[in-house]
């Protein structure tokens, strides 16, 4: 294998070790860890989401799987961002309630970008997978 090519396999591993620390985030969350060690895991996709930004030029193939990932990131953040706050005061207006909370807070939509680009980066990659 060449030297490219076995750089490209590292950074698949390390993207796979995102997906991993992605599912340990979710569970800490539902089981209650604590705060430091969901913080951990937050850290952690963030350190191998930059280092998928750096390498995503060295293959034809990562750069693909970056722009599945980072497309949906994008989108979800949008969507988050201007579509949930209007839609739930609309819901709370058919109810009449008024609830002056915001429905998500910043880190849950930095969180949701998250995990929309590890699937859509393992969804890419698992569709192309022979």
């Amino acid at each position: 294998m060449s030297s490219a090519g076995q750089r490209a396999q590292k950074t698949l591993w390390v993207a796979h070790i995102g997906g991993a620390g992605m599912l340990a985030l979710i569970a800490a969350q539902l089981f209650g860890a604590p705060e430091f060690v969901r913080g951990f895991f937050t850290g952690l996709m963030l350190v191998i989401v930059l280092v998928l930004l750096i390498r995503r030029r060295d293959d034809e193939y990562l750069a693909r799987l970056w722009n599945a990932g980072a497309a949906t990131a994008f989108t979800v953040t949008v969507v988050l961002t201007f579509y949930v706050g209007p839609i739930r005061g609309f819901i709370d207006g058919l109810r009449g309630v008024y609830d002056p909370t915001p429905p998500l807070s910043a880190d849950a939509v930095g969180l949701t970008a998250l995990f929309a680009f590890f699937l859509a980066f393992h969804l890419e990659l698992l569709r192309d997978r022979p």
